[in-house]
């Protein structure tokens, strides 16, 4: 185990995919959350395939659709949870690197990372 590069670390970061490991794992973070009242962080990665820009540095718009859905399967993974821990802070991040990239990135302040 290594500590938290942050002395003040104050999350727990979790995995969201929609797995049923996934909802165990983010479970355990919000029991130990409602507790320690640390703050739990999900994040949602997913690899995008290529993305066309065009001429001005925009993205094109078919992305968005991708994107949505993603952000879609991120708020079910967490949903219910806000219910059953009214006094936990659950913040959500989907970002378009692969999930293991994200988790890995994110974790260098969580005080605890949880994956199932």
């Amino acid at each position: 185990m290594r500590p938290a590069l942050a002395v003040d670390s104050n999350s727990i970061l979790g995995g969201g995919d929609g797995s049923g490991g996934s909802s165990s794992a983010l479970e355990f973070a919000c029991k130990r959350a409602a507790l320690s009242g640390e703050e739990v962080v999900v994040i949602h990665g997913f690899p995008l395939s290529a993305v066309s820009i065009d001429r001005k540095g925009q993205l094109d718009v078919a992305i968005v659709p991708r994107l949505a859905e993603h952000e879609r399967l991120l708020a079910e993974s967490v949903a219910g949870l806000s219910e059953r821990y009214p006094d936990v802070v659950i913040r959500q991040e989907s970002v378009p690197i692969k999930p293991a990239d994200a988790l890995i990135d994110a974790s260098v302040n969580a005080a605890l990372v949880v994956v199932g």
